[in-house]
C-alpha cells in the first residue's frame, strides 16, 4: 500500500515541477530564438537573400515568448509565495525555479550539500501539493462547482 502511496506522491511531485519549470523553458526556448534571429541578420548583412517576412515572424515570436516567459514567473513567484518567506524550502525552489540555479549553484548560495538541499527541495513540492489552492493551479484537482 505504502508504495502506491509512493507512485501518488512523486506522480504529483513531477506535475509540480513541471510547472515550475515552465519559465527555464520559455526562457530557454526564447534564447534559441534569439540566436536564429541573429544568424538570419547576420546572413542578410553578407548580402544573402532573406526576405524580411521570416525576420519579422522571428521578432515576432521572441516577444511572445518574451511575454510568456514574464508570466511564467509571475505565477511561479505567486505560487512560492505561499511558502514561509525565510524557509529553506521557499529559497531553494526560489533559486531552481525563477533563478534557474543549478544544484551546484544552489548548494554553494545555501551552504548545503546536494542532498540535504534535494530533502528540503522535496518538502517545499510537498508543502504546496498539501495545499488545495496549489493542487487547483497545477491541475491535480478540480475546481470546486466547475
Amino acid at each position: 500500500m505504502a508504495k502506491a502511496g509512493n507512485t501518488t506522491q512523486a506522480n504529483e511531485r513531477r506535475v509540480l515541477r513541471k510547472y515550475l519549470a515552465r519559465y527555464y523553458r520559455a526562457k530557454d526556448k526564447r534564447s534559441i530564438l534569439q540566436g536564429r534571429l541573429r544568424a538570419l541578420k547576420r546572413e542578410l548583412d553578407r548580402g544573402g537573400f532573406m526576405p524580411p517576412s521570416p525576420v519579422q515572424e522571428i521578432e515576432a515570436k521572441i516577444q511572445r515568448q518574451t511575454e510568456a516567459a514574464e508570466k511564467s514567473v509571475l505565477e511561479i513567484m505567486e505560487l512560492l509565495e505561499r511558502l514561509p518567506p525565510d524557509s529553506t524550502e521557499r529559497t531553494i525552489l526560489e533559486l531552481r525555479h525563477i533563478d534557474c540555479k543549478t544544484w551546484a549553484d544552489i548548494s554553494r548560495t545555501v551552504y548545503l550539500t546536494r542532498t540535504p538541499c534535494a530533502k528540503y527541495y522535496n518538502r517545499g513540492l510537498d508543502a504546496l501539493l498539501g495545499m488545495s489552492e496549489v493542487r487547483q493551479i497545477i491541475g491535480l484537482e478540480e475546481i470546486a462547482g466547475g
